[in-house]
C-alpha cells in the first residue's frame, strides 16, 4: 500500500526550504530546522553562498500538502538527517506504510542525485532509521551496490517542555547567592577550561583555541548562559537549534565542586521559562521578545533523565504532550553506512588469505564508498 499522494520536493536555498517548513515548526523538527535557522541568523548571505557551492541537500516528502519526513544535511561535516513531525501519528494504521512509502521515494531520487557514497552516516527517528536504509539497500542493490549499516553510535530521546508542563516559578527560584545571566566577552576566557573539560565526556574534545572560538560565537549570538555561585563561575548553559517557535538547551554543565546543589536543575528550570515567556527572574534584564511555544532537549544519559522531567520536560516512551495528546518524545539514534560495489566485495574475499595486515588496513581503508563524517554535535546534554 502506497499513499497515491506522495511527492518529493528538492528545495534549492535554505531561505526557500525554511520558508516551505514554517507550518511544520515544531519540536519534532527541530532537529533538522534549528541548524538551518541558526546558520542563516548568524549570516543570511555567507550561509546562502556556502549551501549553494555545497549543493546543500534539502529534500521533503510530502502527502499532498502535509509534511511525511524531510532529508537535510547541515554541513559536509555533520550527518544527513531524516525528521518526520509530531502530526504522523505512530499508533495509525496506516503510519508505517506512510514512512515505507516516503523512504522509498527518498532512496530513489538520492541514487539519481548523490554518489552512494555521499552518505556516510545518518543520524534519524528510531523507527524510521531502519525503514529508510532497507529502502535504500533496495534501491542501490539494483546497482550492485551493497549497503553496510554500522552499529549505532548515538541513543537518545528527544523531548520538549511547553507552557503547560512547566513547573510554577516558585518551584525554579533560585538562592540569593546563585545567579544566571547571559555571558559576556570577559567572561570567555574564564570558561574556556571549563569547556574543555565538558568535552572530555564527549567523542570530539575540544582544544582551548576551537573552544575559544565556539564560546565567543555563542557569545555573539547571546546563546552562553553563566551561572554564578557567591559570585564565582559554577557552570554554564549553551542554547541553540532557535526556529521561530522553538529553542534547544544543547549544552549543561556545573563545576565538578559544586555540583549536587541544584545548579544544573536550577540553570535549566529558570532558562526553560525564560525561553517559553513564563520567566520572572530573567526577563526584567533580558527582554527576549516572542516566546518559544516549546524548549527542546536530547537526553543522551537516562541518569538525568528525571532532572528533566522536574524542569516539565516530557521525557519517556509513552508520554503524551497533555494539549495535544500526540507523542511528545522519541529515540533518536546515529550510525554510520559504508557502501561497496558487490565487485569490490568479492575481491576483498578472494585477496583476504594473501594480503598482508598492512595491505588489508589500507583496502579497508580505501575500499568503502564515502566520507567519515562527524556525528551529530556530541557536546548536546
Amino acid at each position: 500500500m502506497t499513499d497515491p499522494e506522495l511527492h518529493l520536493v528538492r528545495y534549492k536555498t535554505v531561505q526557500e526550504f525554511l520558508h516551505e517548513m514554517k507550518p511544520f515548526d515544531e519540536s519534532f523538527m527541530n532537529l533538522a530546522l534549528g541548524p538551518l535557522w541558526d546558520d542563516i541568523s548568524t549570516n543570511p548571505t555567507r550561509s546562502e553562498e556556502r549551501s549553494e557551492l555545497s549543493n546543500r541537500p534539502l529534500f521533503a516528502v510530502l502527502s499532498a500538502n502535509v509534511l511525511v519526513m524531510t532529508l537535510t544535511r547541515d554541513t559536509a561535516h555533520h550527518p544527513w538527517k531524516l525528521a518526520i513531525p509530531s502530526t504522523l501519528n505512530p499508533d495509525s494504521v496506516h503510519y508505517q506504510f506512510t514512512i515505507a512509502g516516503a523512504s522509498r521515494l527518498l532512496a530513489s531520487t538520492l541514487d539519481a542525485l548523490v554518489e552512494p557514497g555521499g552518505i556516510g552516516r545518518i543520524a534519524a527517528p528510531s523507527p524510521v532509521m531502519d525503514v529508510f536504509i532497507d529502502a535504500w539497500a533496495t534501491s542501490l542493490s539494483g546497482k550492485g551496490i551493497q549497503i553496510t549499516a554500522l552499529p549505532l553510535d548515538l541513543i537518545a530521546r528527544s523531548c520538549y517542555a511547553t507552557r503547560q508542563t512547566v513547573p510554577s516559578s516558585s518551584a525554579c527560584s533560585l538562592p540569593a547567592n546563585i545567579t544566571i545571566a547571559l555571558a559576556a566577552a570577559e567572561d570567555v576566557s574564564s570558561l574556556v577550561p571549563l569547556f574543555v573539560d565538558f568535552t572530555y565526556h564527549t567523542h570530539q574534545v575540544a582544544t582551548p583555541e576551537a573552544a575559544r572560538a565556539s564560546l565567543s560565537r555563542a557569545v555573539q549570538g547571546h546563546k552562553l548562559w553563566v551561572c554564578r555561585f557567591d559570585g564565582d563561575i559554577a557552570g554554564f548553559t549553551v542554547v541553540g537549534r532557535e526556529t521561530p517557535n522553538t529553542i534547544a538547551i544543547r549544552n549543561v554543565f556545573v563545576r565538578p565542586e559544586h555540583r549536587r546543589k541544584g545548579l544544573a536543575e536550577g540553570m535549566v528550570g529558570v532558562l526553560t521559562r525564560f525561553y517559553l515567556g513564563l520567566d520572572t527572574v530573567l526577563e526584567p534584564h533580558y527582554p527576549m521578545g516572542q516566546p518559544k511555544r516549546e524548549v527542546c532537549l536530547l537526553v543522551k544519559d537516562p541518569a538525568v533523565e528525571r532532572i528533566y522531567a522536574r524542569c516539565g520536560f516530557l521525557v519517556g516512551e509513552d508520554v503524551r504532550d497533555p494539549e495535544t495528546g500526540r507523542k511528545a518524545c522519541y529515540a533518536f539514534v546515529s550510525r554510520g553506512v559504508q557502501t561497496y560495489r558487490q565487485r569490490e566485495k568479492r575481491i576483498l574475499k578472494t585477496a583476504m588469505s594473501s594480503v598482508s595486515a598492512i595491505d588489508l588496513t589500507w583496502f579497508h581503508g580505501n575500499g568503502p564508498i564515502g566520507d567519515n563524517a562527524t556525528l551529530l554535535n556530541q557536546n548536546e546534554t
